[in-house]
């Protein structure tokens, strides 16, 4: 890339960083200090990783698009940025931003450039957390689904258990289960996953849909074997047993074995490399 090129391009990155600054400066500690958003921080990190593996593996063409231009995604994230600020709307602030970086690599790359790095690109989107109205709709939906599927799970240890509201009643006991429990935040967590994994052993674009389709049911199951364990746990050892360390030991257990589910849905969807026999 000519210098000129270069100094051209750096100008441009720090624009872009100089107009988000504001919404970045909100967006971290916003993430550190919420819990279910937690994940939202590792995201930039993720994407890096997939856009240097992106290059590893491309063809070197040495070609650079000469003469950049403002395509439509630079001027879609203008907009946001513009309504969002305008608008107070934190969430469609942000969403600019990885619309900016779509039309940086398209100004300089070309559409080529867009196809080798789609993986990344799509991986920034879950920068962005979901509008606050939005997740009001589907908590309770959530809650209700892993608060059924614990009951089915609790059923042969105890008939008579029952969820009212976000409460399980197990033996006599009263549990009450939290949004981190019992909420959207698995599912989120699980579909960066898939989305980092499908990115790292570049899927094919129907297993990739399948791969993230699959975190759906997966955050189901943790969720629900989160709150039907604690339930026996609290009634086998106390209250002690499932608060503080233990119960995030239990959470992140389960996360864990949820990831691994991840892991071999890619392990099966993953094409094939035939290995040499000399």
């Amino acid at each position: 890339m000519p210098a000129r090129s270069r100094a051209l391009l750096a100008a441009q990155i720090g624009l872009v960083l100089a107009a988000f600054r504001p919404t970045l400066t909100e967006w971290a500690p916003l993430a550190w200090n919420t819990p279910r958003l937690g994940y939202v921080l590792l995201v930039p990190v993720l994407a890096l990783i997939l856009a240097l593996t992106a290059e590893r593996c491309a063809p070197a063409t040495g070609h650079v698009n000469a003469s950049p231009r403002a395509p439509l995604p630079l001027a879609a994230a203008a907009a946001c940025l513009a309504v969002g600020v305008l608008l107070g709307r934190f969430t469609l602030a942000l969403a600019g931003l990885p619309l900016a970086v779509v039309g940086l690599v398209s100004t300089w790359g070309g559409a080529s450039a867009v196809r080798r790095h789609a993986w990344a690109l799509v991986m920034l989107a879950f920068m962005v957390p979901l509008p606050q109205p939005l997740v009001d709709r589907i908590q309770p939906w959530a809650a209700a689904a892993s608060g059924r599927t614990a009951l089915w799970m609790l059923a042969p240890l105890d008939p008579d258990c029952s969820w009212i509201g976000s409460t399980l009643h197990y033996r006599g006991w009263e549990l009450l289960v939290s949004e981190a429990c019992a909420g959207s935040g698995t599912t989120l967590i699980l579909m960066v996953l898939s989305v980092f994994l499908g990115g790292l052993f570049r899927l094919r674009p129907a297993a990739a849909m399948g791969l993230v389709a699959l975190a759906l049911p997966a955050s189901l199951l943790v969720n629900s074997a989160r709150i039907a364990l604690t339930g026996v746990i609290l009634d086998r050892f106390g209250p002690s047993a499932v608060d503080g360390v233990p119960h995030e030991l239990l959470g992140q257990a389960l996360v864990i074995g949820a990831s691994g589910l991840i892991a071999f849905g890619v392990a099966r969807l993953a094409p094939s490399r035939g290995r040499s026999v000399s």
